[in-house]
């Protein structure tokens, strides 16, 4: 595959599948046995297409009028390609705007998705959903509480 094929394949996952639903493009885009890996999620991974699927679903189900923005994305060595992004919308729960900024690196073979690695600013959304105080005071049991994950996912 040629490197705006890479990309191409990338940047259809995350408008078709993350941003639109479109479950169908999952099985064109993901390899079966695809790996995501978030480091913010409980488990640090998801495995196979209706995993991350059922990941997306949530992701939509809690922000309204979610849009995916590719702000910019590159393909590196022979089978990577680097995606900067952003994640906007209404949460459900709340009524705040958010917009998060996250990073993905993910390996394209056979045209397929086989596994990605996420970096999100989970702390920035905590923060735009009143989760976390932005102060430099904030309580040690907040950050606490925040490392061990009793609030994934992040948006509900």
């Amino acid at each position: 595959m040629t490197t705006e094929e890479r990309t191409a394949v990338v940047r259809r996952f995350w408008k078709d599948v993350v941003e639109r639903g479109e479950h169908g493009a999952a099985e064109r885009l993901l390899a079966p046995g695809c790996v995501v890996r978030d480091p913010a999620h409980p488990d640090g991974e998801v495995h196979g297409p209706d995993s991350v699927v059922e990941l997306a679903d949530s992701l939509r189900g809690a922000i309204s009028g979610l849009t995916v923005r590719i702000e910019e994305s590159l393909g590196v060595e022979e089978n990577r390609v680097v995606t900067r992004l952003s994640i906007s919308g209404t949460h459900l729960r709340t009524g705040a705007e958010v917009r998060v900024t996250g990073i993905s690196v993910s390996c394209v073979a056979g045209g397929k998705i086989a596994e990605t690695w996420i970096n999100w600013d989970a702390l920035g959304m905590m923060r735009q959903l009143g989760n976390v105080s932005q102060s430099p005071e904030a309580s040690t049991g907040e950050v606490r509480a925040f490392r061990f994950g009793w609030w994934w996912p992040p948006w509900s």
